[in-house]
């Protein structure tokens, strides 16, 4: 944690919780980060306790003297009533406003502030599209790494895996590949990873690690670890597709978020070519060349009341 504030200022609190770390930033009147802290993983649903434990952690790290105003992202936030809850019980532990909305939805009010139209592509531990359109807002992903999180640094990582298998299966073994995965899993063979996979412990972080491993060998010209990653971004770029379909708009402003994407230069080229071949003449795009920081939005929304 690094902690630089003045007790005196205004202390305005993000809380980007995600499903392998929860990041808490403390804004000045102005905008600037006073403070920031991590935790652990902030995912309502895995574990809503151990998430609010989580969030509550950092805030305080941040925060210790109190604060003005909380915003929450937490994956997992949009599903059932768990969002109400956690604000309402955040709101009386600090005894300040405080709003909890989706991960995606803060980083989406961090890109854009809270009224203006874009669209915001995640690319982390797992995947989702949102668009906001005159105050709408549509989405493709965020289903969880079960039923979709195409693009994510888990399918990255299990592409990777179904790769080594599969070329075991045809006697065309890559061995660079497999040697790069297996030192990153901590393993040495094929034994030992049909244990690493199928351990009750495992999670999808556990194979999100993966990714960045794929990354550096499609960086060294690696060319089947480069076709996972066109993979990755295809399958990530038939969202964005589908969303701007969907909204049939003449362009609109992108922003990119996420430790996979925005960590791998191969993946975001990929994803912008592909997007732009679906797209064709029927939407401008316009990335945003900085990633934005979703505790920002904690800021943009407070400085909007």
């Amino acid at each position: 944690m690094k902690n630089v504030y003045n007790k005196e200022e205004i202390r305005i609190i993000g809380v980007d919780a995600g499903g392998t770390k929860t990041r808490a930033a403390a804004f000045d009147a102005d905008g600037t980060i006073l403070a920031e802290a991590v935790s652990g993983c902030g995912n309502l649903v895995l574990s809503y306790d151990a998430a609010k434990t989580a969030i509550t952690s950092a805030i305080r790290d941040v925060c210790p003297d109190g604060c003005a105003y909380i915003a929450v992202g937490a994956a997992g936030a949009s599903s059932g009533e768990l969002s109400g809850r956690l604000s309402a019980e955040l709101t009386a532990e600090f005894g300040v406003k405080t709003d909890v909305m989706s991960d995606a939805e803060l980083a989406l009010n961090a890109a854009f502030g809270p009224t203006a139209d874009g669209m915001l592509v995640i690319s982390g531990t797992g995947s989702v599209v949102f668009l906001r359109q005159n105050g709408v807002l549509t989405r493709a992903g965020g289903w969880g790494h079960l039923l979709g999180d195409g693009g994510s640094a888990y399918y990255t990582g299990m592409c990777a895996l179904r790769t080594i298998t599969t070329l075991r299966d045809r006697n065309e073994p890559d061995e660079i590949l497999e040697r790069a995965v297996f030192d990153a899993l901590g393993i040495d063979d094929l034994s030992g990873l049909v244990r690493y996979v199928y351990a009750p412990e495992r999670n999808k972080a556990d194979f999100a690690k993966i990714a960045p491993v794929v990354d550096q060998l499609a960086e060294n010209d690696h060319m089947i670890a480069a076709d996972i990653l066109w993979k990755s971004a295809d399958t990530l770029s038939d969202d964005a597709a589908a969303v701007l379909g969907r909204a049939g708009i003449p362009e609109v402003n992108i922003a990119l978020t996420g430790g996979h994407i925005c960590h791998s230069d191969t993946l975001r080229l990929n994803f912008e070519q592909t997007l732009r071949i679906k797209t064709g003449s029927t939407c401008r795009l316009h990335f945003l060349t900085e990633e934005p920081d979703p505790a920002y939005a904690a800021y943009r929304l407070w400085a909007n009341t």
